[in-house]
């Protein structure tokens, strides 16, 4: 018997709803719990083959027992329709679909505002600070791992999952300086885009020439963590150096729930 036919079909306790966009690492399909009537995401990795059912539930073992704010957690393994291995999380969206803080800015004329570009890094270096202490990691961040939730916090999704496909379970818990740094750097280019609505990476340009009576504190800070051959060594000085810290040494709780509020209200 394998590790995959020990565990429960996702069909004993869920009804499958419907087929949803692939994520970063993984097929997604929203299905809602048969008893309880609450909705989930069940995920099958894209690159099984580089990992076998035991492998997946080791890295799932892995994950789980992580369980930090922010980064979307694996509730329970399961079998899939076709007996792969799939892991089940909640579902962050809402009626109109999944929300993505690319999306959300897209909503909102491609820029988001200062004030929830500090919330959503908070949310974030937050994660990679409490993932990086529990030796997981993920690489480079791609703009669909990032949602936002109901509540208007960030969520990240498919965390690490690519990196042990790709490296397995063992060799993807161990990073270089410059594998940390370029986790860093992908999370301020997301937050410079989401901001400016221009990529940091061919425009040449700093923040505040771009959004007018940007605050210099917001400004410097992601100027310093896009610098090339340079920029954060780590999400805890990232987040110690974030401007709310610099005010007033207290960072602000980071809700951005007045954006999903907006961005619902235009979904009716």
């Amino acid at each position: 018997m394998s590790a995959a036919d020990s565990l429960p079909n996702l069909s004993d306790h869920y009804k499958v709803v419907r087929p949803l966009d692939a994520g970063a690492a993984a097929d997604r399909t929203l299905i809602k719990h048969k008893e309880k009537q609450s909705a989930h995401v069940a995920h099958v990795l894209l690159a099984p083959e580089s990992l076998t059912a035991a492998d997946q539930l080791t890295m799932a073992a892995a994950f789980s027992l992580a369980r930090v704010a922010h980064v979307a957690p694996i509730e329970e393994v399961v079998r899939s329709e076709n007996g792969r291995v799939a892991f089940i999380t909640p579902y962050f969206g809402h009626t109109s679909g999944q929300v993505t803080l690319e999306s959300l800015a897209a909503s909102r004329g491609s820029r988001l505002s200062p004030e929830e570009i500090e919330a959503a890094a908070d949310h974030i270096l937050h994660a990679l600070d409490d993932m990086h202490g529990a030796r997981l990691y993920n690489g480079p961040l791609v703009p669909k791992q990032i949602l936002v939730d109901r509540q208007g916090r960030v969520q990240i999704e498919h965390f690490g999952w690519a990196l042990m496909a790709a490296k397995g379970v063992r060799d993807a818990r161990v990073a270089r300086e410059d594998d940390i740094r370029a986790e860093i750097r992908s999370v301020m280019e997301l937050l410079f885009r989401c901001l400016t609505g221009l990529d940091s990476r061919t425009m040449g340009v700093s923040p505040g020439q771009v959004v007018s009576s940007l605050d210099p504190f917001l400004d410097a800070w992601l100027s310093e963590g896009l610098k090339e051959g340079a920029g954060f060594d780590s999400a805890a000085s990232a987040r110690a150096a974030m401007p709310d810290n610099v005010r007033a040494g207290t960072p602000k709780p980071g809700f951005i729930a007045s954006a999903v509020r907006s961005l619902r209200g235009n979904s009716k």
